[in-house]
C-alpha cells in the first residue's frame, strides 16, 4: 500500500510540474455546478482559503482529482480558481484505477451533499494520501491535514444538511482507507464536535443579526452592519481608525467599539468590532461588518 501511495504521489507531482496547472486553455465546458450551501458566499470564502492552504504534496494531488470529475471541476473553476485548467495526462489516467480518491469521490457524491462540502472532503483525502507517502497514516497527520482543508469549518456551515448523512461520510473515507479506519474514527470525532460547534455559533450569529435594526445595515444585506454611517466625534469611521467609539448617523442607539479579546466568528474570521444597541452589546462583527457572532 505504501509503495503503489507513493507512486501515486511522485505521478501527481511529475504531472503538476510538467503541465500548467493554471493554463488558458480549459478541456471542459463552463457551465458550472449550481448546488451551493444556504450560506453560500460564506462557504465559497470558506473553501477558498482552505484550497489555498494545502501543502504542495497535497494540492498536487487535490487537483489532479479535482480533474478527473467533470462536475467538481466546473464547480472548482467558476468558485474557487478561474485560471484552473483541467486535464488529465495518459499516464496518470494508467494509474488512476487504484487511487482511492476515486471511490471516495464517488461515495460523497452519491449522498447528495452541498458541492462545496464535498470539495473540502476531497482535499481532506489528497491530505490523507499526502500523509502516508512515508508511513501509515497517524492521528496527527490526518487531523492536521483535515484542518488545512477547513473539513469542520465547511460541514459546521453546512451541518443541517451534512449532520444526517454524517454516518456516511466517515464510512465513505473507511472504504478508501482500510487500513487506517481506527484513525478515520478518532479524525471524524474530532471534526464533528467542531463542525456542531460552529452550527451552534453560525445560528447564534443569524439570531443576533435578525435583531440587528435593517437601518444600520448595508442596503440589501441581512447580515452586514454598514460601517461607513458610524462616525466617531471627529468624522471617522471604523474603516479609518482601529479604535474609538463610533456611532450610527442614522440610528444613534447603536454604537461600535473595537473588539480586541482575538476571537473569531464563526465563519474562521476575526472578531474585530462590537455592536451595541443602547449601551447593551448585540453582535460582533468582522472587519467588513458581517455579524459574525453574539
Amino acid at each position: 500500500m505504501k509503495k503503489l501511495l507513493s507512486a501515486f504521489l511522485c505521478l501527481t507531482l511529475i504531472f503538476s510540474l510538467s503541465v500548467p496547472a493554471f493554463a488558458a486553455n480549459s478541456n471542459y465546458g463552463t457551465s458550472a455546478v449550481t448546488s451551493l450551501s444556504f450560506d453560500e458566499e460564506t462557504t465559497i470564502d470558506a473553501l477558498r482559503n482552505q484550497c489555498s492552504s494545502l501543502s504542495p504534496e497535497a494540492k498536487a494531488i487535490f487537483l489532479q482529482a479535482i480533474s478527473n470529475d467533470p462536475e467538481l471541476a466546473a464547480y472548482y473553476k467558476q468558485y474557487i480558481d478561474p485560471t484552473f485548467s483541467r486535464s488529465r495526462p495518459t499516464n496518470f489516467a494508467r494509474a488512476a484505477s487504484s487511487n482511492p480518491l476515486n471511490q471516495l469521490e464517488k461515495n460523497l457524491k452519491a449522498l447528495s451533499l452541498p458541492t462545496a462540502v464535498v470539495v473540502s472532503l476531497v482535499a481532506v483525502g489528497s491530505g490523507f494520501i499526502a500523509a502516508m507517502a512515508d508511513g501509515p497514516l497517524i492521528f496527527g497527520d490526518a487531523y492536521l491535514a483535515a484542518t488545512v482543508a477547513g473539513a469542520s469549518l465547511i460541514m459546521g456551515l453546512n451541518w443541517i444538511v451534512v449532520s444526517p448523512q454524517f454516518p456516511n461520510i466517515v464510512s465513505a473515507f473507511k472504504k478508501s482507507f482500510a487500513d487506517s479506519v481506527s484513525v478515520i474514527t478518532d479524525v471524524f470525532d474530532s471534526l464533528k464536535a467542531e463542525a456542531k460547534a460552529t452550527s451552534s455559533a453560525k445560528k447564534k450569529a443569524e439570531d443576533a443579526a435578525k435583531d440587528v435594526s435593517n437601518t444600520v445595515k448595508e442596503k440589501g444585506s441581512s447580515d452586514t452592519v454598514d460601517l461607513d454611517q458610524f462616525k466617531d466625534k471627529n468624522g471617522k469611521t471604523p474603516k479609518d481608525k482601529s479604535s474609538g467609539k463610533f456611532t450610527s448617523q442614522k440610528d444613534s442607539r447603536y454604537t461600535i467599539e473595537k473588539d480586541t479579546a482575538g476571537h473569531t466568528g464563526y465563519d474562521g474570521t476575526p472578531k474585530e468590532w462590537k455592536l451595541f444597541r443602547s449601551g447593551k452589546r448585540v453582535a460582533s462583527l468582522n472587519g467588513n461588518g458581517k455579524i459574525v457572532g453574539n
